[in-house]
């Protein structure tokens, strides 16, 4: 019980006592090599992974005849929570989400925002301000030390000023589909990618409750299956799904859901369009935690799911 509460108060400290007690690698540095996943923790069927610091739930169902992917992610602290690119920025550099998420380890992966296709916008990865461009005509998706997300709609700089001390990860393409509870059902930004009442394969993400998240893909009429989803149609889905704030990703034949290091979301369709940035969820380095607590690797795994 000693064990399991000592983990647990580890865990759950605020980020600013995560960085001083120095048991995980530093948060938000893309250069640290996070755990390996645990291949026991995924799930035979694929529905899944769990190891007790990741929970991933995947199930699926039909939305206006298509083929939505659901999945479910619960995080036992905000560092799990991490960014790639595919190439240093600014490099204009693409690879496919699966080869990215192979190399970085991760457990989950989903492509992210392909910022380096366009010139506006406010962009942060793990930390680092890489472009500054506040844009009233896109929504920014904040991620903050917590884990929490914040939607700046309109961008504006005064937005940004409120929330930028605390800001690791920052996402330009959008828009926003669910703010603070509430659906959003128009949209009045001037963005030609968004093709807003087309069918599309469409991914979004959104939080849930505290280190909750939940991920949306859809297939589209590339596929053999499916019609796509307008963005009324993916924004109303997220709301019904629980989403506090949600947030349109690039979507079309960048969408890629990849659970193992191989895509899961449209099975048989090749590795779809190699993309510059990529969302992912790592593990908790356990042997660096066992140090800390001064036990034995054994012991740590014993212990109890969070």
């Amino acid at each position: 019980m000693r064990i399991w509460l000592m983990l647990m108060l580890c865990l759950l400290m605020p980020c600013q006592a995560l960085a001083e007690a120095d048991f995980l690698d530093f948060p938000w540095s893309q250069e640290t090599a996070p755990a390996a996943p645990m291949q026991a923790g995924y799930a035979q069927d694929g529905s899944g992974y769990h190891d007790g610091s990741l929970d991933i739930e995947i199930s699926e169902m039909e939305v206006h005849g298509t083929p939505v992917m659901l999945v479910r992610v619960k995080l036992a602290s905000p560092v799990q929570f991490r960014t790639a690119l595919a190439a240093p920025f600014p490099s204009r550099t693409t690879k496919y989400v699966a080869n990215m998420a192979r190399k970085v380890r991760a457990v989950l992966a989903v492509n992210a925002d392909n910022f380096s296709f366009h010139s506006s916008g406010i962009v942060m990865r793990n930390a680092q301000l890489l472009r500054f461009q506040p844009d009233r005509n896109r929504d920014t998706l904040v991620v903050d030390v917590e884990g929490n997300f914040r939607i700046l709609s309109p961008t504006s700089e005064a937005a940004w000023e409120e929330v930028k001390e605390n800001a690791v990860h920052a996402f330009c393409f959008g828009p926003a589909l669910v703010v603070d509870g509430e659906e959003r059902d128009t949209w009045n930004l001037k963005i030609k990618d968004l093709a807003r009442e087309k069918k599309l394969r469409r991914i979004a993400i959104g939080q849930t409750g505290p280190l909750e998240y939940l991920i949306l893909a859809s297939r589209g009429p590339e596929d053999e299956q499916g019609w796509g989803l307008t963005l009324k149609q993916l924004a109303d889905l997220c709301y019904e799904q629980g989403c506090l704030q949600a947030y349109n990703l690039d979507g079309g034949v960048s969408t890629s859901v990849v659970l193992g290091g191989e895509k899961i979301n449209t099975p048989g369709r090749g590795p779809g369009r190699a993309v510059g940035d990529m969302i992912w969820f790592a593990t908790i380095d356990r042997k660096a935690l066992a140090d800390e607590l001064d036990l034995e690797l054994d012991e740590l795994l014993d212990i109890p799911d969070f």
